[in-house]
């Protein structure tokens, strides 16, 4: 299937330079109108090479921006900036993990280089203040991982339901020496 070309009105194309000139990059304004860079850089070369064209004269005058605008435009650069950076966090989340603090938390801690941890929080509808002491509470004898082997025999200890009957079968492992490990393994 043939792609068929498009073609522009002169006021579509003047207007899309205009934009391009009022201070925007050519590429977020040819992305805005389904352009290609190259299209609207070449109409925006075209004005360069042609200031006095009557086609391509600027339709209004550039009037000043008063102060309500400038702080209103401020306001929803920053506004869509966090809406944004929501539906980054949002893809990047799973729905289970949202139901889970202890998840979300380490979702949190993987995540906060690139994102603030108050907006990460408010996605996840956790409190700043849980993740901060989550985060600067020690770790539980219980998600302590069992160690490997027996501190006195070397033996490998496997991490399986008959824990303890293996511990029992191994003579120079003391009982205190694992008991954290036992203790955090059967729960």
């Amino acid at each position: 299937m043939e792609r068929q070309r498009r073609s522009f009105t002169e006021e579509y194309k003047r207007q899309a330079v205009e934009l391009a000139l009022s201070g925007r990059s050519i590429g977020s304004v040819a992305k805005e109108l389904g352009l290609r860079d190259s299209v609207l850089r070449r109409w925006v070369d075209k004005l360069r090479q042609e200031p006095t064209s009557a086609a391509w004269r600027p339709t209004t005058q550039a009037t000043p921006m008063s102060a309500d605008q400038a702080s209103e435009i401020a306001r929803l650069r920053q506004e869509n900036e966090r809406l944004r950076m929501e539906r980054d966090i949002l893809k990047k989340v799973d729905r289970d993990l949202r139901r889970n603090p202890d998840m979300s938390f380490r979702f949190i801690e993987g995540h906060r280089d690139a994102y603030p941890v108050r907006l990460i929080c408010v996605v996840l509808e956790v409190s700043p203040a849980g993740y901060y002491a989550w985060r600067d509470r020690p770790v539980s004898e219980r998600t302590n991982p069992m160690p490997a082997s027996c501190p006195r025999s070397g033996k490998s200890i496997k991490t399986a339901a008959g824990v303890t009957a293996v511990l029992a079968s191994m003579p120079s492992c003391a009982s205190r020496d694992v008991a954290p490990a036992v203790a955090g393994s059967s729960g």
